[in-house]
C-alpha cells in the first residue's frame, strides 16, 4: 500500500491549546498559569471476554482463564466533558478479529455502547471536547467519527510510526481512523508530545510497550494524580506480579512503564482489569 503523504506529522495545536513539554515542577504540573482543574473520573464497560494467562502475562499462569473487561471513560469538571478511548465500533467485527485469542467472545450487554453510555450520563456525541486516546486499536478507537466537534488526541510519535509502516501492512491503527486523522479531521487533530500537558489539569505521557502510540493520561483530581495507563498495563495483577503483558511491541518499555507506575504517586487505572468496577462502585474514581 502506498504511503500517504507525510503532511501529518506536522498537525498543529487545537484551538486555544498551548500545551508544555516536559519541564515544569514536577510529574504532574499540568496547569498552566493559575488555571486548576479538578475533574472527575468516572468508567464503564463496554464489554468483557475471557483470556488466557498466557496473554495477560509474560510469565504467570499461562494457561489460567482470566475475565477482562473493556473500558471507556469521562471526565467531567473542565469547560467540556472529556472522552477517553471510544470503545469499538463493532462487536462481531472485534471477535472476528480475536477469536483464536479469546477463551469467551466479548459480549456487549445492552447499554454498554458509548452512546449509549454518554445518554445514560446526560451527555451527547456533539458535547463531548475532547478524545483522549490511550491508543489506537480498534477498541478503543474505532468510534473516534462519532464526535464531530473533540479535538483527538493520539500520541504524535506513535502517529509518526504508524503512518510509516501503511505501506508494510503493519500498521496497527484501523482505516477509518488513521486516514482521516490525515485528512478531514486533520484540523481538529492534536498528536502530543512525550511528556506535555495538552489541556488544563491533564498531561499525557508517552509510554509505548502494548504499541508505538500508547500512553498515559495523568489527570489532576481533588484526591490527587490519576493515571489511565492503558493496555501497556492490563491489570493490577500486572503491576504486583512485575510481570509485563504479553501482547506488545517492546517487553522492555512495558517494564519501564510499570516502574514509572509504581513510582509515579498517581492512582493507577489499568486497561481491562474487571477489578476496578469493584474497587470504584458504578465506576466513579473521583
Amino acid at each position: 500500500m502506498p504511503r500517504p503523504p507525510h503532511m501529518g506529522i506536522m498537525w498543529g495545536r487545537p484551538p486555544g491549546a498551548r500545551g508544555e513539554r516536559g519541564g515544569g515542577s514536577g510529574p504532574f504540573r499540568s496547569e498552566r498559569g493559575a488555571h486548576l482543574v479538578h475533574y472527575h473520573v468516572k468508567g464503564f464497560r463496554t464489554g468483557r471476554l475471557k483470556l488466557r494467562g498466557k496473554t495477560i502475562f509474560s510469565a504467570h499462569d499461562p494457561e489460567g482463564v482470566y475475565d477482562f473487561t473493556m473500558y471507556v471513560w469521562l471526565l467531567t469538571g473542565g469547560d467540556a466533558p472529556i472522552l477517553v478511548d471510544t470503545g469499538p465500533k463493532s462487536i462481531a467485527e472485534l471477535n472476528r478479529a480475536l477469536a483464536k485469542m479469546t477463551v469467551e467472545p466479548i459480549v456487549q450487554d445492552e447499554g454498554e455502547d458509548v452512546l449509549d453510555i454518554l445518554a445514560s450520563e446526560g451527555v451527547s456525541p456533539e458535547d463531548i471536547g475532547a478524545v483522549l486516546f490511550t491508543h489506537l486499536h480498534y477498541d478503543h478507537c474505532s468510534n473516534a467519527d462519532l464526535f464531530p466537534n473533540a479535538v483527538l488526541y493520539p500520541s504524535g510519535k506513535g502517529v509518526a510510526e504508524a503512518v510509516a509502516r501503511l505501506d508494510t501492512g503493519g500498521c496497527w491503527v484501523p482505516g477509518e481512523v488513521i486516514y482521516p486523522m490525515m485528512e478531514e479531521w486533520k484540523s481538529r487533530v492534536h498528536l502530543c508530545g512525550e511528556d506535555e500537558a495538552v489541556l488544563p489539569g491533564i498531561r499525557m505521557r508517552w509510554l509505548g510497550g502494548h504499541t508505538p502510540c500508547s500512553q498515559a493520561i495523568i489527570v489532576d483530581t481533588s484526591a490527587g494524580p490519576v493515571a489511565l495507563v492503558g493496555d501497556t498495563i492490563f491489570t493490577y495483577k500486572n503491576l504486583e506480579l512485575d510481570d509485563p503483558i504479553n501482547v506488545c511491541e517492546s517487553v522492555e518499555e512495558c517494564r519501564a512503564a510499570m516502574a514509572w507506575a509504581r513510582e509515579s504517586g498517581a492512582l493507577i487505572l489499568p486497561g481491562h482489569d474487571p477489578e476496578i468496577l469493584a474497587r470504584y462502585p458504578g465506576g466513579v474514581v473521583v
